[in-house]
């Protein structure tokens, strides 16, 4: 149950994402993660703060949304930043089965994939299939 929110850079798009922060900030019930960009920032939220993001950001430009999406975290041995391909090689896997991936969050041992919440199941059964490769079963 998430949903992205792209808007264009502003001089009043950081006090919009504060306010919304300080707003979530108490409930652990919340997934919210937002990207900056040069010219905009993405934010992936629950879906059950549709609402609250629309209003926060009533005077933003908004270039998209989607919503129906949900997400993979991955985490990754610290040796994967001297592994070549090794987001190909995931991304790939995916690709051929026509899975579209909407997003990728990422920091340096960990990524995260938004999919259609119609392509979880089958995201997490490739994803999970690879792991079982690389472990030998």
């Amino acid at each position: 149950g998430l949903t992205d929110f792209t808007f264009a850079k502003s001089n009043s798009l950081e006090s919009c994402k504060s306010r919304l922060m300080q707003q979530t900030a108490e409930s652990e019930n919340y997934y919210v993660t937002i990207s900056q960009g040069i010219q905009e920032s993405t934010l992936i939220v629950s879906s059950q703060l549709e609402d609250e993001v629309n209003a926060i950001f009533a005077s933003e430009k908004k270039l998209s949304s989607k919503s129906g999406l949900s997400s993979i975290t991955i985490q990754l041995d610290e040796s994967n930043v001297e592994i070549s391909g090794i987001y190909y090689y995931i991304f790939k896997k995916l690709a051929w089965v026509g899975i579209n991936i909407v997003e990728v969050i990422s920091t340096t041992n960990e990524f995260t994939i938004v999919v259609a919440e119609e392509d979880i199941d089958q995201s997490f059964s490739i994803l999970m299939g690879l792991k079982k490769k690389r472990q030998g079963l």
